[in-house]
């Protein structure tokens, strides 16, 4: 039996499921929180990127509110090192979605198959 997984999207819109992945974490307008069991989406909210807002350190902002929203996994693009080392201190797992170039889906999409998503390690 799968679990629960909050698994969070950093989008360029707020268009729920379907909203446009955001290719930067930190400056992301919004955040998708998704949980996801079997590759089921069971419910998502989109909210605000502190980070979006933020003068310094907009990915640690960001990071902030997903440990805060008990977030398991993050999917995205790309992230700065100050962002990466707080979400992997805090257990947050870190997947890489494709680049511009290859990135074909929305971000309800990657929600359900973040199992097929590359882990970002060090």
């Amino acid at each position: 039996m799968d679990e629960k997984v909050r698994i969070a999207i950093p989008v360029d819109e707020n268009e729920g499921l379907k909203s446009e992945v955001s290719d930067h974490f930190g400056d992301a307008p919004f955040l998708l929180v998704c949980s996801v069991k079997a590759e089921s989406i069971e419910d998502w909210k989109v909210l605000p990127n502190p980070g979006a807002e933020a003068t310094v350190h907009k990915g640690m902002e960001a990071g902030k509110l997903l440990v805060e929203e008990k977030t398991d996994v993050v999917a995205l693009v790309q992230l700065g090192e100050g962002a990466f080392w707080m979400l992997n201190g805090n257990g947050i797992k870190i997947l890489q979605i494709p680049g511009e170039s290859e990135k074909k889906e929305d971000a309800g999409w990657y929600a359900r198959n973040w199992r097929t998503l590359n882990e970002i390690s060090t």
